[in-house]
């Protein structure tokens, strides 16, 4: 699967999330996959919505069948805007390793794909429910970045794309493995050692109990991962740093990063700021105190991210 957004595209995207026509980044980008590609059928046969793929496949994955685990690789580069949370992709760990539970072997990268995307649409319709009905607000609601649009395929192919895996010349790629959370080949996708930490830690909202997205020992190892990341931990640094000289203004961080960076415009820009601030966000580095222009980015918990100004 290939997502190929154009500057322009991506202008018109963000001015209809700036005129309150999508509500998050996510239905954006699948209003986009919509425009560009249909509805099209998926490889592999994903399962329609109202069956239950998600039996046995999100709860924490007992002790690790007799299989190799696969090695870290030195995957490089900057996260892409797309990837905007970590939830879903702690949600793609957990497919993973139960997939690997149930069938005794590594699945293949289609068939962990289309599973992982049936699973996660299943679970943010739930989530979304649930945060519906207690009333959850803003950050605090856990649905967002799941695929729960109403163009399910859409939606699925925007998870799968972010916060999965993908293949480029017969080699994986994509967030899982530049995390260090799987690695392998095209035929057999393999949670490394870190990944399968991170697929049996507690997760509040696929273990019940509690509040977020991530649990504490889910944040310690996103961070950690973010750290080992140069280019992402670079790009970390660089953002914090415009949010402090910015006084925490939106929309002079995107002014900051768009002179800093000669070929972004002020589009990439906000874009890069929009998933930051998610990731970020749910990682308890920073909130967004306030809503629309007034709205404030505040720092919490930054210090391990801040290099050199």
């Amino acid at each position: 699967m290939n997502i190929d957004l154009t500057p322009g595209a991506l202008r018109r995207a963000l001015d209809l999330l700036e005129d309150g026509s999508f509500a998050t980044l996510d239905e954006l980008v699948e209003s986009l996959l919509i425009s560009a590609n249909g509805s099209r059928p998926r490889a592999g046969g994903a399962a329609p919505d109202g069956d239950a793929p998600s039996s046995g496949l999100t709860g924490r994955p007992s002790a690790m069948p007799d299989l190799h685990l696969a090695e870290m690789s030195g995957a490089a580069g900057q996260l892409q805007f797309l990837t905007n949370r970590f939830g879903p992709i702690k949600l793609a760990a957990r497919v993973l390793a139960n997939l690997a539970i149930r069938n005794g072997s590594w699945p293949a990268a289609g068939e962990f794909q289309e599973l992982a995307s049936s699973v996660a649409r299943e679970v943010g319709l739930r989530l979304r429910a649930e945060d519906k009905a207690a009333a959850r607000r803003g950050t605090a609601r856990r649905w967002v970045a799941f695929p729960v649009g109403e163009e399910a395929e859409a939606a699925r192919d925007r998870f799968v794309f972010s916060f999965t895996v993908g293949v480029v010349n017969q080699r994986l790629a994509g967030p899982l493995v530049q995390l260090g959370f799987a690695g392998g080949t095209p035929d057999a996708v393999a949670l490394t050692k870190i990944g399968w930490g991170f697929a049996a830690a507690p997760s509040p909202p696929l273990d019940g109990g509690g509040e977020g997205t991530l649990s504490d020992d889910d944040i310690a190892i996103c961070r950690a991962r973010l750290r080992a990341l140069p280019d992402e931990a670079a790009a970390v640094s660089e953002f914090l740093r415009a949010v402090g000289r910015g006084g925490g203004t939106q929309g002079r961080v995107d002014e900051l990063l768009a002179t800093w960076h000669d070929d972004w415009t002020s589009d990439r820009a906000a874009a890069e700021r929009a998933a930051q601030l998610g990731r970020l966000g749910e990682l308890r580095v920073l909130r967004v105190a306030g809503r629309g222009p007034s709205a404030r980015i505040e720092l919490l918990d930054s210090a391990e991210f801040e290099g050199e100004d």
